[in-house]
C-alpha cells in the first residue's frame, strides 16, 4: 500500500494479474463491496474534499463589506445591521432639504393667492383643463 492511500478509507483488490476483483470501502469498521460507479463517484468526492481543504487558506478573514458586495445577507451570518453614518447623514439632508422645499412651496402658494392667481374653487379641481375666465377677468 502506497503512503497516500494509509488514510483512504476506500480501496481496490486486485488479483495476480493486475485486474480489479472488488471494489472496497470502508464504513464504521466494515469494509462494503461496492460497484464501480459508486466507487468512482466516492472517490472522486473525497479527492474534492481534500482539494478544497488544501486550497483554504488558514486564519482567513470574513470582511463585512466584502460580504455585502457578494450579496450576503448580515442576518445569514447573524451579524446586527445598524444604518452605516453616511445613510444616517444622507436621510438627515434629504430630510432638512424636504422641509426647506416644503415650507418655499407654502410659501409660494401664499404669494400665488394674494396676486388672486390661485384657484380655490372646487371646479378647479374637477377639470383637467385650466378654469375659463370669467367675463371682467384677465388673463
Amino acid at each position: 500500500m502506497e503512503k497516500w492511500q494509509e488514510n483512504r478509507n476506500y480501496r481496490k483488490i486486485r488479483d495476480e494479474n493486475g485486474t480489479v476483483i472488488a471494489n472496497i470501502i470502508t464504513v464504521d469498521g466494515r469494509d462494503v463491496a461496492v460497484t464501480e460507479d459508486v466507487f468512482a463517484a466516492y472517490a472522486q468526492m473525497d479527492r474534492r474534499e481534500r482539494y478544497l481543504s488544501e486550497d483554504l487558506p488558514t486564519g482567513k478573514v470574513l470582511s463585512l463589506e466584502q460580504m455585502a458586495e457578494d450579496g450576503v445577507l448580515p442576518d445569514y451570518v447573524g451579524a446586527e445591521t445598524a444604518p452605516s453614518a453616511e445613510d444616517c447623514v444622507l436621510a438627515r439632508e434629504s430630510e432638512r432639504e424636504r422641509e426647506e422645499l416644503t415650507s418655499l412651496l407654502l410659501a409660494a402658494l401664499i404669494s400665488l393667492e394674494d396676486r388672486g392667481m390661485v384657484c380655490t374653487s372646487p371646479r378647479c379641481f374637477m377639470t383637467a383643463s385650466p378654469p375659463e375666465n370669467t367675463p371682467g377677468e384677465s388673463a
